[in-house]
């Protein structure tokens, strides 16, 4: 399994496969992207955009291929999430995740975020829970 860089044909494999049944629209600006992929096949996309110079948000969308993989999937964002921050001296990531969507809040979750709000009509009209992850500075 390895992380490189988000392709066209990345997203148009993964959009019909989302576990999160359609309701993930991708954020039209980021500065880092990535596919997660495994012989071959791409289990999931996401990127990083930054908010200010120290804070960042990250979004991520899994097929449901990725489902049977779900451990080797959370070490390698795991280690993408903390290097880039190393590197980019990023802070503080924030993550938004649909209040209604309990396999994301499992993955935010376990990657460490904490749950900070819930915020109104981040994601169209649905609330969302407003997750932080605070990483050192080394």
């Amino acid at each position: 399994m390895e992380l490189r860089r988000l392709t066209q044909d990345d997203i148009d494999y993964v959009k019909p496969r989302s576990i999160s049944g359609g309701n993930f629209k991708m954020p039209s600006e980021f500065e880092w992207d990535f596919a997660l992929v495994d012989e071959g096949k791409t289990l999931g996309i996401g990127g990083i955009g930054l908010l200010t110079l120290t804070t960042a948000f990250c979004w991520l969308d899994m097929a449901e291929d990725a489902k049977g993989k779900l451990l080797t999937v959370y070490r390698l964002l795991k280690e993408f999430i903390f290097k880039l921050a190393k590197t980019q001296k990023i802070r503080r990531l924030e993550a938004y995740v649909d209040c209604s969507f309990p396999e994301g809040i499992r993955l935010v979750e376990h990657l460490g975020y904490k749950r900070e709000c819930v915020c109104e009509k981040v994601l169209g009209d649905k609330p969302a829970y407003r997750y932080v992850l605070f990483l050192e500075e080394t």
